[in-house]
C-alpha cells in the first residue's frame, strides 16, 4: 500500500514538473517569436536580446590573427620564399598590413555557413574541416588584402585601418607588387586546404567568380561617378557586384558547400545578397560627407526607408527558412549590426 502511494506521489510530482517545464517552454517560445516579429517589423530588440554575434566575431578576430601568422610563416618556409633580405622584408610588410585589423566578416561568414560556430567557441567536431576552413579563411583575407591595396591607390586614400596606406609608405610600384603577391598567395592557400577536392574546387570557383564580379562592380562605380545621375537599379547592381557577391554570398555558400550543407546554398545566396546591399548602402551613407562624388549624391533616394526595407526583408527570409535557431539568431543580430552602422 505504501509502495503504491509512493509511486502515485512520484507520478504526480513528475507530472507537476513536466507541466511547469512545458509552461516555461511555451512562455519562452511566445517571447522569442514576439521578439522576432518586432525585429522583422523594424525594431532593434535582437541587438539587446541575442548578443551572440559580437561574441562570435571577437572569437574569429582573435583566432584569425593566430592562425594566419602560423600558416603564413609556415607557408613561406615550405615554399622557400622570403630567403633574401629584401624579399623577407617584402613578405613581412604584407603580413603586418594584413594583421592591422579589420572586421574579419568573411572568415566569420565562412565558418557560419559551415555551421562551425557554437555559443562560446568554434566547434571542434570535425578537426579536418576546421583546419581546412582556416586555410580558406586565410586565403580569402589575402585576396581581400590585395584588393584593398589596389583600391586605396585607385581611390587616392592615404589611410587604411588607422595607419598610412601602403602606397603612401612604399610608393605605388611596391604597393602594386604587394597587392599582386597577396592575390597569388590567397588562391594558393585555398588550393592547398585539406578539404574534399570536389567541394574545394567548387568553392574556389565561386570565390573567383565573385572576385571577378567585384572588378566589374568597381569599374561601374568609377564609370558612374562621371555621370550626373544614377538610378536605383544601377546603384543596387553596383552594390551587388562590388560587395554583396564577394563579401557576403561567397563566404556563406563556400562554408556551406565545404561542410556538405549544399541544401542551404540557395538560401544563403538570397540572404547574403540583401545583406551585402544593406552593408554597402550603410557604408556609402557613412562616407557621403567625406566623398562629394559618392553615388548616393547622384540619386534621389530615401536612404533610411531603403535600409529599413532591406533590414525587414533579410529578417523575414531568415525566420522563414529552416536554419538552426542558433544560426537564425546570429544572422538576425548581424543584420542589426550592419543596419546600425557596425556599432
Amino acid at each position: 500500500m505504501q509502495s503504491s502511494f509512493l509511486v502515485i506521489a512520484h507520478c504526480q510530482i513528475a507530472s507537476v514538473i513536466s507541466i511547469h517545464f512545458l509552461w516555461r517552454l511555451a512562455i519562452f517560445r511566445i517571447f522569442f517569436y514576439a521578439v522576432s516579429a518586432f525585429a522583422v517589423s523594424g525594431g532593434s530588440v535582437y541587438h539587446a536580446i541575442v548578443p551572440m554575434f559580437k561574441k562570435q566575431l571577437q572569437i574569429i578576430q582573435r583566432d584569425f590573427s593566430k592562425e594566419f601568422r602560423k600558416r603564413y610563416r609556415l607557408y613561406l618556409k615550405k615554399k622557400k620564399l622570403a630567403n633574401a633580405p629584401f624579399t623577407k622584408k617584402l613578405f613581412s610588410e604584407l603580413e603586418q598590413f594584413l594583421l592591422r585589423g579589420g572586421k574579419r566578416l568573411r572568415p566569420f561568414l565562412l565558418f557560419l555557413g559551415a555551421d562551425e560556430i557554437s555559443d562560446s567557441r568554434l566547434r571542434t567536431t570535425d578537426h579536418q574541416l576546421k583546419h581546412g576552413l582556416w586555410d580558406m579563411a586565410c586565403g580569402i583575407e589575402l585576396v581581400h588584402t590585395g584588393m584593398l591595396i589596389h583600391d586605396d591607390m585607385m581611390d587616392g586614400d592615404s589611410m587604411r585601418r588607422g595607419k598610412a596606406a601602403l602606397h603612401k609608405i612604399y610608393g605605388s610600384s611596391r604597393a602594386i607588387l604587394l597587392g599582386d603577391i597577396a592575390w597569388s598567395l590567397g588562391y594558393d592557400f585555398m588550393l592547398q586546404a585539406s578539404l574534399n577536392k570536389e567541394k574545394k574546387e567548387w568553392a574556389i570557383r565561386e570565390f573567383l567568380r565573385a572576385a571577378l564580379f567585384t572588378g566589374e562592380g568597381q569599374a561601374l562605380d568609377i564609370h558612374f561617378r562621371s555621370k550626373t545621375s544614377v538610378s536605383k537599379k544601377e546603384l543596387y547592381e553596383i552594390y551587388e557586384l562590388k560587395t554583396a557577391r564577394y563579401s557576403f554570398v561567397a563566404p556563406l555558400i563556400m562554408g556551406s558547400a565545404l561542410a556538405g550543407r549544399q541544401r542551404y546554398v540557395p538560401l544563403y545566396r538570397k540572404i547574403g545578397k540583401n545583406m551585402g546591399l544593406l552593408y554597402q548602402l550603410q557604408d556609402d551613407v557613412a562616407d557621403r560627407k567625406k566623398e562629394p562624388e559618392s553615388l548616393l549624391g547622384k540619386i534621389n533616394l530615401d536612404v533610411y526607408k531603403e535600409k529599413s526595407a532591406l533590414h525587414k526583408k533579410i529578417l523575414q527570409d531568415v525566420m522563414r527558412v529552416r536554419f538552426p535557431e542558433k544560426n537564425k539568431n546570429i544572422l538576425a543580430e548581424l543584420t542589426q549590426f550592419i543596419h546600425d552602422g557596425f556599432g
